[in-house]
């Protein structure tokens, strides 16, 4: 068996966030990018332009006008804008989501600074947690799946919540105080947040 894609969608980063897909860029196969809002100083629009030279295709995941492009994009016939992506997943009803969580009538806030691959994500949720805490504001913490919490870290586990994917929880809170990832920002957005 060999492997023998048909296409290859990338995602962000042109040439994968560390460089391993230039190789596969050469193969004489389909190539689409899908392009997220990024920072337009991250890459100056010559070095992007060439980078984006051997995709057949620019996916847009955003709505025209939404956010920075870089100018060629406006004569470009690979760019098509898709509108926001989120997972098809089903949503709990929010008296629903709210008795399954053990959570009362009370105006509640999320904290999720991210699925737990950002070292930073635990003590910066401490930090929040604390201020909430301090000004006695009911909250839960959703931490994501590569969230670790060393034991001792003087974190309100109390007030944990194992949840992921988390938009079918969403519609159980009244406030969220989030990293603003591309995938929970559109879908607190689509939950009405």
């Amino acid at each position: 068996a060999s492997f023998d894609p048909h296409v290859i969608v990338v995602d962000t980063f042109p040439e994968g966030p560390e460089g391993e897909l230039r190789a596969i860029l050469e193969w004489p196969i389909r190539k689409i990018f899908v392009f997220r809002e990024i920072d337009p100083d991250r890459w100056p629009e010559d070095q992007f332009k060439s980078l984006l030279s051997p995709f057949h295709k620019i996916l847009v995941p955003h709505h025209p006008g939404e956010v920075p492009l870089p100018p060629f994009f406006e004569t470009d016939p690979r760019v098509q804008f898709i509108g926001p992506v989120t997972a098809p997943v089903p949503v709990h009803s929010r008296k629903e989501a709210r008795f399954l969580l053990g959570i009362d009538e009370e105006p509640t806030i999320l904290v999720t600074l991210g699925g737990g691959g950002d070292p930073d994500s635990i003590h910066l949720s401490q930090h929040v947690s604390t201020f909430l805490k301090n000004r006695n504001i009911p909250f839960r913490l959703a931490t994501g799946p590569l969230a670790r919490v060393p034991a001792r870290l003087d974190f309100p586990r109390e007030k944990m919540l194992s949840l992921w994917p988390l938009k079918p929880w969403l519609t159980a809170f009244d406030g969220i105080v989030s990293s603003g990832g591309y995938n929970t920002f559109h879908e607190v957005i689509e939950a009405g947040i």
